[in-house]
């Protein structure tokens, strides 16, 4: 898609700045994290972590960044499925995916900008596209050139006749079945979302809408 495409540059990450980092909480076919940094209202998606089995857990996609970044000294925001919020069986009681990630990512001081309720997917998926069709708030999303991932996401993940995302389902080697496309793609909604919490509620309300261009 020709919005995609045009967004993609040279991101490269800069030490000084704060990084944002994102999840999706599936599992299959891997659990998912991107790493951004955000300079005004441009948004630089600088790298994708997405661990498979056995590292597919929150503390497996903490490991792997710590391992990255574990010289990071410039602040550390994130963002991510809000239902990682509620405890569940993979996590001790008292403990969910957040505290995880709050404990594992300690050395960053990591600041936790998650939503309590998941946006809406019509309307979050609308507000992206308007993003970077018409820089939509004056933000802008730019994609590093070796991104696989979210690329993949944005240029294959199709819409559902609802608006919403379709969730295709595929099975893999092991006779599981997992949805193909769309963790990269939610893990940078919830960001997205969170990040710029005003213009999205404005987007909602009907403000400054211009004609969309569709990449999804």
């Amino acid at each position: 898609n020709v919005n995609v495409v045009r967004n993609t540059f040279n991101c490269t990450y800069v030490p000084k700045i704060p990084l944002h980092i994102s999840f999706d909480l599936n599992v299959k076919p891997y659990m998912s994290c991107s790493v951004w940094q955000i300079v005004g209202k441009a948004c630089y998606l600088i790298d994708e972590f997405a661990m498979k089995t056995p590292q597919n857990s929150t503390k497996g996609v903490c490991t792997a960044f710590k391992s990255k970044y574990f010289a990071h000294k410039g602040g550390l925001f994130v963002y991510g499925d809000p239902s990682g919020r509620n405890e569940d069986t993979r996590s001790e009681k008292g403990y969910n995916d957040y505290k995880i990630i709050q404990s594992e990512l300690s050395m960053f001081m990591p600041s936790l900008r998650v939503a309590t309720l998941h946006p809406p997917v019509a309307m979050r998926g609308n507000f992206i596209n308007e993003v970077f069709a018409n820089n939509y708030g004056d933000i802008s999303i730019n994609l590093f050139e070796n991104s696989v991932y979210l690329k993949n996401d944005l240029l294959f993940g199709k819409e559902a006749s609802d608006g919403t995302k379709l969730k295709e389902k595929v099975k893999g080697e092991d006779g599981s079945t997992y949805e193909k496309y769309h963790h990269f793609s939610d893990n940078m909604d919830y960001l997205m979302c969170e990040a710029f919490k005003r213009e999205f509620s404005d987007y909602q309300n009907g403000g400054g809408v211009t004609t969309r261009t569709p990449i999804r």
